[in-house]
């Protein structure tokens, strides 16, 4: 349920996955921490850089978190049905359009 969409889940947040986010806003909020308890001037542009780094790193983080659990589950699934997860997720597209129209159905 927490994959994103392209990765065939539905995108939904897992609550008692969020130590990672915790750490990244530690991470990301660093220098400001520094700052305060040292009592001395923040500069913006380094607050700055250190927030796009966790943020990137933490990304980077989660895809390859989504891409393993993505391998396990289709591991598990029929033959056609991870073929269509995974052209869903190779062309960044959700799992509807993998469905073919019927003639009974439009």
């Amino acid at each position: 349920l927490e994959l994103p969409v392209k990765f065939g889940g539905l995108g939904i947040v897992n609550p008692s996955a969020q130590s990672q986010a915790f750490a990244t806003s530690r991470k990301a909020t660093s220098h400001l921490n520094e700052a305060i308890k040292n009592k001395v001037p923040s500069v913006v542009t380094k607050h700055r850089a250190s927030v796009s780094v966790a943020k990137s790193q933490a990304c980077s983080a989660r895809l390859e978190e989504h891409g393993k659990s993505f391998v396990s589950t289709t591991a598990l699934l029929a033959s056609h049905t991870q073929r269509a997860a995974e052209r869903a997720k190779y062309f960044n597209t959700s799992a509807w359009l993998s469905v073919l129209p019927s003639p009974k159905y439009g």
